[in-house]
């Protein structure tokens, strides 16, 4: 009696497949079997988004109060800044967002269908309901189906259910999409695809979490509340201080928002996404790209990099690096050793009536083996034609099957040495128990090969398979200690390969040992992790954040996507990785190569770097202005600056040496200096003491040339306006690393601009009227000129404190 809980066949299926015209229909009825992704927010609200932000709240208030004032020449400058500020943060975000629909057009994941009665290879997201499904050992099945026919088909599920051992299926079960056929082979008529299907549901459960905020995340939010609640506090302050001074109401207003917009880098948003997308563009220049720009400065605080070991720290190639045989004259039937792995072998095989495009790479290191030693393996199966078949079982873990040429018949049996040696062999061989433990303890892979003719089985040999360590995998696991990293290979293989292959670069000494899941969530700490289970990966990845490590995370499947989620960096591969996966990582390594995380970690610190650099240089110039509308109205001039200077200022000092800023090379030591705790602020206690110093320093200088101007029957404004300009731009240079200008040209280049700029707004007729700016006397450009170098001089020295500015 049928299953009640099974879904019926899909009507229009043949043991033929679907024709290709109705497959085409049904795509375009059904759509794409695709999962469901994050979609990309509506232009609108990725606009409110910008507009939302703590600063640019403030902002907005400035051009409000300054509307009711009708000082419409500063609301302008003030929404104009608004609107910059607005644009460049939204084309960022659509660019990510475009550069992420394209990576999954790159690396589809394929199927193999039968149409027109013909096995065809498709991407998966064409797969369509009514599809007949081909599947063998070691494919992921492409959509929810129902099984016509199974031949000792097991299948592993845990994806869905979190049970580690493969679940044993006939004809008529259910394969759910997702899940990874463990051994056999089978036929299976398509039941549902895309969000309909069992993968669906779950790449939507996943992309409706919202990642945490990463460090950068929550230190901006933090720094931006902490500006707008000073500089709210102290427009308050100064505003009831001149009212009570006896200065009219809209004079306390305007000196009100003028200190308002002083205490805040208005250009803090764009220019700290411009830093960041710079370093997403180079890194993805490196073969790494960033779903999250924010993700790329967590990068540079990250201490653990957990790894997989098949395809990150080995050559994801199996290849056969060795063989054995008792006697180099043994054959059965004249089927010697690399013959008999080629026979009892289903990769490559044309005429198989189960076809399957995803070979197992263990047997085609086989057929490539007997391939090189000379022996034409299509003309050797096509001698020895395959008249039975007992496919690969798991629990007993080998495969066998019968061949026929004329009147001669021969059995063949590979599996593992346990398995071959110790249960279909007559008798056991020390001599081969002996090899397969060296070859086992070395990281191989071994497989005994066995044939029988006369009614006893007959060893016929041993061999050795690998998957070699990356050539630049010792490599990078020195590079990344160098830079405080802690590698920790998290791999499910048996723990004398996984021993071998950790030994072999460098990852543990030849005293360790890897640990299981179990040993390390119970407290026990080590560098390599074996027979780990997909649902394990997740809690590892917590244990290792309870301890207090910022965690990067690697993975390729789907079943790796809650361990993604759960790390502070997951890190998908762009090839090889399921689209979950993909969805789910803050990172995507396009090649699958783990040395661009290398590179990625380097930008990523560099881009931290810059960005402290900027806050450093951006809010001194901020507590600058403000104690120069606070204490100028009592030593120097009523209105120190207006808001409109004010703006031109930061827009001037903020605007193009900000982004250079953010293009500065990286410094010597960038990766080879410990990673910067997930709890540093931005500018902690030590940097913000020498900003505060930087910034009274500034205001000093300024003021007093704005004094000196006024004595000489100058304009103190202007002055002060000019001096300001010329000591932010003094400071830029001054931070900038020790290197050469050719290294960032644009620095100088936008500071010269710059100082241009100024002197236009102070020359030219139709800036002199929007800026009520008045022509400066010699005297004071040489009082301006004066401020810029003792700004830089005090800014230069600040420079080689690394703590202060970021980096050494």
């Amino acid at each position: 009696m049928a299953d009640a809980g099974r879904s019926p066949t899909v009507p229009g299926s043949a043991p033929t497949g679907l024709s290709s015209s109705v497959a085409a229909s049904r795509l375009e009825r059904d759509g794409r079997n695709d999962v469901p992704t994050v979609r990309s927010s509506h232009l609108l609200t990725t606009v409110r988004r910008q507009l939302l932000d703590t600063i640019m709240l403030v902002l907005l208030t400035a051009a409000g109060l300054t509307a009711l004032t009708a000082d419409w020449t500063d609301c302008a400058v003030i929404v104009a800044v608004i609107v910059l500020n607005t644009i460049l943060g939204t084309v960022q975000e659509v660019r990510s967002a475009r550069s992420i629909a394209a990576l999954a057009d790159l690396t589809a994941p394929q199927a193999t269908v039968i149409r027109d009665a013909v096995p065809r290879l498709i991407p998966s997201s064409q797969v369509v309901r009514g599809d007949l499904l081909a599947v063998s050992g070691g494919d992921i099945v492409a959509a929810d189906a129902t099984l016509s026919l199974a031949q000792f088909l097991r299948v592993d599920e845990s994806m869905l259910t979190g049970e580690s051992i493969p679940v044993e299926k006939t004809d008529g079960d259910r394969l759910a999409a997702g899940t990874v056929v463990s051994t056999g082979r089978g036929l299976a008529v398509v039941q549902e695809t895309g969000a309909r299907s069992s993968i669906g549901s779950i790449a939507a459960s996943l992309s409706k979490i919202r990642p945490a905020g990463t460090p950068l995340q929550r230190q901006l939010a933090t720094l931006g509340h902490r500006l707008a609640v000073a500089a709210a506090a102290a427009a308050v302050v100064v505003a009831g201080l001149n009212l009570a001074m006896g200065h009219g109401l809209e004079t306390s207003v305007v000196l009100a928002i003028s200190l308002a917009v002083a205490a805040i880098p208005e250009s803090l948003p764009a220019v700290s996404a411009i830093a960041l997308a710079l370093a997403a563009r180079r890194m993805a220049e490196a073969g790494v790209l960033a779903r999250h720009l924010a993700a790329v400065e967590a990068l540079g605080s990250v201490t653990v990099l957990a790894v997989d070991k098949t395809g990150t720290l080995t050559e994801g190639r199996m290849s056969v690096s060795d063989t054995w045989a008792p006697d180099i004259s043994v054959a059965v039937g004249g089927v010697d050793l690399l013959s008999a792995a080629a026979l009892c072998n289903n990769a490559r095989n044309a005429d198989d009536p189960l076809p399957s495009t995803h070979d197992d790479p263990l047997e085609v290191a086989l057929v490539d083996a007997a391939t090189a030693a000379g022996i034409d393996v299509a003309a050797l199966r096509r001698r020895w034609v395959r008249v039975g078949e007992i496919p690969f079982d798991a629990a007993a873990t080998r495969m066998q099957t019968t061949h026929r040429s004329g009147n001669r018949q021969v059995e063949l049996c590979k599996g593992s040495p346990e398995a071959v040696l110790g249960s279909v062999l007559d008798e056991s061989d020390p001599a081969a128990g002996a090899m397969a433990e060296r070859w086992a303890a070395a990281g191989s892979r071994v497989i005994a090969v066995a044939g029988r003719t006369d009614g006893r089985w007959h060893l016929l040999g041993l061999v050795a398979i690998t998957d070699a360590p990356r050539s630049t995998a010792r490599g990078m696991i020195e590079q990344f200690r160098r830079a405080g990293i802690r590698p920790v290979m998290v791999t499910g293989d048996h723990q004398a390969t996984a021993q071998a292959i950790a030994s072999a670069i460098g990852l543990i000494g030849p005293g360790d040992h890897p640990l299981s899941a179990a040993e390390f969530l119970a407290g026990a700490d080590g560098s390599v992790l074996a027979r780990v289970r997909p649902e394990e990966k997740r809690a590892i990845v917590g244990e290792l954040q309870r301890r207090g490590q910022l965690v990067a995370m690697t993975g390729d499947g789907v079943n790796d996507a809650p361990a993604l989620r759960q790390a502070d960096i997951g890190v998908a591969m762009g090839r090889r990785g399921s689209e979950v996966a993909k969805q789910t990582a803050d990172l995507i390594l396009t090649d699958d190569g783990l040395p661009s995380m290398i590179s990625a970690v380097r930008e990523g610190r560099r881009a931290a770097d810059n960005l402290r650099r900027f806050l450093h240089y951006a809010v001194s110039g901020g507590i600058a202005e403000i104690v120069i509308m606070i204490i100028g109205p009592v030593l120097v001039v009523p209105v120190p600056l207006s808001a409109g200077q004010i703006l031109w200022i930061n827009l001037l000092t903020h605007g193009l040496p900000g982004v250079a800023m953010g293009s500065e090379p990286a410094v010597a030591d960038v990766l080879t200096r410990p990673p910067r705790t997930p709890t540093d602020q931005l500018l902690d206690r030590r940097a913000g003491l020498r900003v505060a110093l930087l910034g009274t320093w500034i205001a000093t200088v300024c003021l007093l040339a704005g004094r000196i101007g006024a004595a000489t029957g100058g304009s103190a404004q202007s002055t002060i306006f000019v001096a300001l300009t010329f000591a932010q731009l003094g400071v830029a240079v001054a931070l900038r690393p020790g290197r050469a200008i050719r290294h960032n040209p644009l620095l100088p280049a936008s500071v010269g601009l710059n100082l241009l700029l100024v002197v236009l707004a102070v020359t030219w007729s139709p800036l002199l009227a929007l800026f009520h700016t008045r022509p400066l006397t010699y005297g004071e450009w040489l009082l301006c000129v004066g401020a810029g170098v003792l700004a830089a001089v005090v800014g230069r020295r600040q420079r080689q404190d690394s703590s202060a500015v970021g980096g050494r």
